[in-house]
C-alpha cells in the first residue's frame, strides 16, 4: 500500500507519523510498522494533537499511547489549549501544523494518512471557491513543511479499501464522533454528497484523481508561462510596471499579477481580488493615491509602478529599535525586512564605540546628504528621489544615539570624515 514512499526517502529515514487514532492513521502507523520489519534501519516516531474539544480526549491520548507503546514506537503528545469557536476546521489545521512545527526532528520526514476520498473533497471545495488549476489539483503526494517533507502515502488509496486492510487486519482505531456533524464542510461533502455520487458513478473518485494529475500538469506549465511574462514587467526591487498592462490580454495580465502576487506574500490570490487590483489600483489616476488591503499586504501604486508592501496596523512615528549587537541581524516588525551589515548596501561610519545605534521611521529637519551640495528638508529629499508617500513611512532611519545617519538603502547623511573613521555597509533586506 505505501512501498511506493521510497521513491521519496531511504531505506534508513526518520519518520514522523500524524496519528489521531483514527481508522486511516492507524493503517499508516500499522503499514510502516509492517515496512520497518524489512527495514531494519527505519526510524519511526509518532505525534498525536489532542484537540482538547470532546469529552473523550483524554481517552483518545491514552489509546495512542498504548498502541505506540505496544509496538515500541515513541510518541509525542501535544494538546491544543486555545478556545476555538468560529472558523474551527481552518483554525484547528493551523494549530496542529504549528504544533508539528515545533516537535519535527530536523531530517524528519511527516506522513499523513490522506487518501483518495479526502482528495475528491478537497477537489470539491475547490469548485466551491471557484478555483482554477492550481486549486483542482487537489492535496500533492509530497510537499514541504519548512524545510522538512510531508508525504501522503495514501493518497492514491480509496477510503473502502482502508477501512477493509483495517478490519482483515483487526486492527484497533477510534471514532471521532464529530465526524458526522454535517455543519463541516468535509463532513457534508463525505456523508451526504460524495456517497451518492459514487453510487451513480462507481469510477467518479478514481476518476478525480485523473482530474488532479491534469490540473496539476496545467499548473506546472501555466505557472512557467506566468513566470516568463513576469520577468519582463518586474523591478529589482519587486515593484511592477504596469504601464502597459492596458495593451496586454485579460488573460496574460490576470496571469502576470497572480504571479508577482505569490511571488511576495507566497499566497495565491483569487480571480476577484486581481480585477481589484486592476480596477481599483492600475486603472486609477496617477495623480490618485490609491490602495489595496488583502491579507497582511496592501497593494499601492506610484507613478505607473505597482508594489505589495506589509500592511502596518498602526503608526510606527514614535517606535525606536535599538540594534544592540550589529554583528546579528536585525530583524524589523510587521513583515518589514531585515538590517544586515553586508557588502552590499550604503556605506557609511562607523559608531563610536558607546553610540547607541537604533532605527527609527520619522525624522524632522535639513540634510546634505552624499552626492548633494544643498541642504534640503527630509521630506524634499525624499520627493526628488521619486520614493513614494507611503513607503517614506516605513524606511528605516539609522541613529547614533540622536544623531541621524540614514535612511537605509535610500541615502547617507553627509558627515565629517575622520582618518580614524572606520566605514561599514548596512543593507536593508526586504520583499518590497
Amino acid at each position: 500500500m505505501i512501498k511506493h514512499i521510497f521513491k521519496y526517502i531511504t531505506f534508513n529515514s526518520s519518520i514522523l507519523i500524524a496519528y489521531s487514532g483514527g481508522i486511516d492513521s492507524t493503517v499508516l502507523l500499522h503499514q510502516f510498522i509492517n515496512l520497518k520489519k524489512n527495514n531494519k534501519n527505519l526510524i519511526i516516531r509518532a505525534i498525536h494533537i489532542n484537540h482538547n474539544m470532546d469529552y473523550n480526549s483524554d481517552k483518545w491520548v491514552q489509546h495512542c499511547k498504548e498502541e505506540c507503546k505496544r509496538h515500541s514506537i515513541p510518541i509525542v503528545i501535544e494538546t491544543i489549549t486555545k478556545k476555538i469557536t468560529s472558523n474551527i476546521e481552518c483554525q484547528l489545521r493551523t494549530i496542529r501544523y504549528t504544533l508539528i512545527k515545533k516537535c519535527i526532528l530536523p531530517q524528519e520526514v511527516l506522513v499523513t494518512a490522506h487518501h483518495l476520498n479526502d482528495q475528491v473533497e478537497t477537489m470539491f471545495l475547490a469548485l466551491k471557491r471557484g478555483s482554477g488549476p492550481n486549486g483542482l489539483k487537489g492535496i500533492t503526494e509530497c510537499s514541504n513543511l519548512g524545510h522538512n517533507k510531508i508525504i501522503r502515502p495514501l493518497l492514491k488509496v480509496s477510503k473502502t479499501t482502508i477501512q477493509n486492510w483495517a478490519k482483515k487486519k483487526k486492527l484497533l482505531w477510534i471514532t471521532d464522533h464529530s465526524n458526522n456533524n454535517i455543519k463541516y464542510d468535509r463532513n457534508f461533502l463525505r456523508l451526504k454528497v460524495i456517497p451518492i455520487i459514487d453510487k451513480r458513478w462507481p469510477s467518479f473518485i478514481k476518476s478525480c484523481l485523473t482530474t488532479a494529475n491534469i490540473c496539476k500538469n496545467t499548473e506546472v506549465i501555466v505557472k512557467n508561462v506566468a513566470k516568463n511574462l513576469l520577468s519582463k514587467y518586474i523591478l529589482n526591487n519587486l515593484s511592477l510596471k504596469v504601464h502597459e498592462f492596458i495593451y496586454i490580454a485579460e488573460e496574460y495580465r490576470n496571469l502576470i499579477l497572480r504571479e508577482w502576487i505569490y511571488k511576495i506574500t507566497k499566497k495565491y490570490i483569487s480571480y476577484k481580488k486581481i480585477q481589484k487590483i486592476y480596477y481599483e489600483v492600475i486603472n486609477s489616476k496617477n495623480e490618485a493615491n490609491p490602495k489595496l488591503v488583502f491579507y497582511k499586504y496592501q497593494i499601492r501604486k506610484y507613478r505607473n509602478i505597482i508594489y505589495c508592501i506589509p500592511d502596518i496596523p498602526l503608526s510606527l512615528k514614535n517606535l525606536i529599535i535599538f540594534w544592540h549587537n550589529p554583528t546579528q541581524t536585525l530583524v524589523l516588525p510587521f513583515n518589514l525586512g531585515k538590517l544586515t551589515i553586508h557588502k552590499y548596501g550604503n556605506q557609511m561610519i562607523q559608531p563610536n564605540k558607546n553610540d547607541l545605534i537604533n532605527i527609527r521611521f520619522q525624522y524632522q529637519g535639513k540634510l546634505s546628504i552624499v552626492g548633494r551640495h544643498k541642504k534640503r528638508t527630509f521630506k524634499k529629499i525624499l520627493q526628488e528621489l521619486s520614493i513614494p508617500p507611503w513607503k517614506r513611512e516605513i524606511t528605516p532611519l539609522l541613529f547614533y544615539n540622536n544623531k541621524f545617519i540614514s535612511a537605509i538603502g535610500i541615502f547617507v547623511n553627509k558627515q565629517k570624515l575622520l582618518k580614524e573613521n572606520k566605514m561599514w555597509t548596512i543593507c536593508w533586506d526586504r520583499c518590497f
